[in-house]
């Protein structure tokens, strides 16, 4: 019988052969550990709709769209629906969308949104089994990390931030953390960006309040990235921006994400909505409003550049009752992420931040199993899904939605 060599049993010192020692063999161990990822690749999944679930909610989206309709602030937006692709206006001021229609501008959306840094380094790619991160911005006050004291966001923290992310190797891209307190509304988005790419090279997450400060803010960015077609070839940004609950697509909101299809630059297209408040709180009914709400502007966008960039999503933000606020942090609000690459039912990518969400269609609610197989429990609002309904109302338009019941 062979004998088994282990690690003491090696030719050499009694614990087995060193490691050559010489400078030269540890530049060249550092430079192949350098090319190493320190994350894994995705291994494990957890699906919270099943695959019929999803296209049941994405029927009920279709029949919202086309049944109820959507509030369009922007009339040439309207008129262009309308007199080119069918949509239909009502004595309401809805505008319904032909559930046709709707399949044929997500079928057009791309399945691949990739970033680059601004040295032309690919730093996302939503295909890639490797999962991207990116930090928070909306902030309105910060927490001094240096004397505790807890005040307005100022351009430098900012910078800080910028400076911060560029050095985390595990950090993707750069976000703003909050808002300048201390520049003038007008300029506060062009400063801002500005703080972000002196400060880092990573690709950034942007905010634009109207077609003019969005159009500087790209105007920007396509000079430091080497020109528009660059821009849109290697993009180093994406925005942020989306519909208001409920079912209304402001006039500033249709214009900046058709100039984003046209300059064909990547944008995330999602609403926030509060159960209760501006959705049903049911969990079907929060899911289908705002999946619908989201689609719509995909719909405007693609119709307007079939293929450019877009990423779908949706914030369901669960309310704290006590204080009237955002629960933000709690679980209501993260688990709803995991159930999002089902919805809609063909492939497309969506957004997460860590305060957002991302990589299919909408942030939903979802349900745990309570008291046994058969019996689910929603996580905010306690509907019984036993019986495998919900309805999703507004006004006194009532859509039924069917899921099965789980066992």
């Amino acid at each position: 019988m062979s004998k088994i060599r282990t690690p003491s049993s090696s030719t050499g010192s009694p614990r087995g052969r060193r490691r050559s020692s010489t400078r030269s063999d540890k530049v060249s161990r550092k430079a192949a550990a350098a090319t190493l990822s320190a994350r894994k690749p995705r291994s494990l999944t957890l699906e919270l709709l099943k695959a019929n679930q999803a296209e049941r909610i994405h029927d009920a989206v279709r029949t919202i769209l086309w049944d109820v309709g959507v509030i369009v602030d922007h009339l040439p937006t309207v008129r262009w629906l309308v007199e080119s692709h069918g949509c239909r206006l009502g004595e309401d001021n809805y505008l319904r969308i032909p559930p046709d229609l709707v399949d044929q501008a997500l079928s057009t959306v791309p399945g691949r949104i990739e970033l680059y840094d601004l040295n032309g380094n690919k730093r996302v790619d939503t295909k890639a089994r490797v999962s991207s991160y990116c930090p928070g911005h909306n902030c309105v006050r910060i927490l001094d990390h240096e004397t505790g004291e807890l005040r307005p966001c100022n351009i430098d923290d900012i910078r800080r931030t910028a400076r911060v992310c560029e050095a985390l190797p595990n950090i993707d891209m750069v976000c703003s953390l909050g808002y300048p307190s201390d520049v003038s509304a007008e300029d506060e988005v062009y400063e801002t960006v500005r703080a972000m790419v002196e400060n880092c090279s990573k690709p950034s997450a942007l905010l634009a309040h109207d077609e003019h400060i969005q159009a500087r803010m790209w105007s920007f960015l396509a000079e430091a990235a080497g020109g528009w077609q660059r821009l849109a070839d290697k993009p180093v940004a994406i925005e942020l921006m989306g519909p208001i609950s409920p079912l209304k697509l402001p006039d500033e909101f249709c214009q900046r994400i058709i100039n984003c299809a046209r300059w064909r630059v990547p944008v995330v297209c999602y609403p926030a909505t509060f159960p209760g408040m501006s959705s049903p709180i049911t969990v079907a009914g929060a899911i289908a409003q705002s999946s619908a709400e989201a689609i719509a502007g995909i719909v405007i966008h693609q119709l307007t550049e079939p293929g450019a960039p877009v990423l779908s999503g949706s914030a369901v933000l669960p309310m704290d009752m006590r204080q009237a606020d955002l629960a933000y942090g709690s679980p209501e609000y993260r688990i709803p992420m995991i159930s999002t690459p089902r919805l809609p039912p063909r492939p497309a990518p969506t957004w997460r931040l860590p305060r957002l969400r991302a990589r299919r269609s909408c942030t939903i609610w979802v349900s745990s199993p309570v008291d046994g197989p058969g019996r689910w429990k929603c996580l905010f609002c306690a509907t019984n899904w036993s019986d495998g309904q919900d309805r999703w109302q507004t006004g006194s338009r009532s859509i039924p939605i069917r899921l099965p019941s789980r066992s």
